[in-house]
């Protein structure tokens, strides 16, 4: 939970008008009674908002629309449409797919499931596979979908042999 005192939208509202209408920020510092630092710390702190970025459909090229779209994602992103249409997709661009439909990005997805965000950049590239217990909370995050028809089977197998 964040602290700190509470934003001031109405005073936030009143500078943007402000500097709209082209006064400098000393000009509104004097209007408000403070320094020209606390005019542009109120601008330029505010809570940021994600841009949704866009990335095409290796298989389909349809445009993915995704807050978690990275530029690298693009050579080997699916949309859920063909991701369900193949049975034969590797987990790790499974991984991927649902990620971007989910719109989480790497670090969102990673805080959310437990796993260190540089594991989760090595199983979307491939390099690295994860472990049982990783796919177990991937897909608590993300669905069961992540578990295709044959990670279902090889997982029924680990279950099987660990009991």
């Amino acid at each position: 939970m964040p602290s700190g005192r509470k934003p001031n939208l109405e005073r936030r509202r009143h500078v943007l008008k402000l500097r709209d209408r082209g006064l400098t920020l000393h000009e509104i510092a004097q209007c408000f009674g403070v320094s020209k630092q606390a005019i542009w710390s109120l601008l330029n702190n505010r809570p940021q908002r994600r841009a949704t970025s866009a990335v095409a459909c290796s298989e389909c090229g349809a445009m993915i629309l995704s807050a978690g779209a990275l530029r690298q994602d693009a050579a080997t992103a699916l949309c859920l449409t063909c991701l369900h249409a193949r049975t034969d997709v590797p987990f790790a661009q499974r991984l991927k797919a649902l990620r971007l439909a989910a719109g989480l990005s790497r670090a969102e997805l990673a805080a959310r499931a437990g796993v260190a965000p540089g594991s989760l950049r090595a199983y979307e590239d491939g390099v690295r596979s994860p472990q049982f217990r990783s796919v177990l909370r991937l897909a608590a995050v993300l669905g069961n979908d992540l578990l295709g028809t044959t990670a279902n089977q090889e997982a029924n197998a680990q279950l099987c042999d660990a009991s």
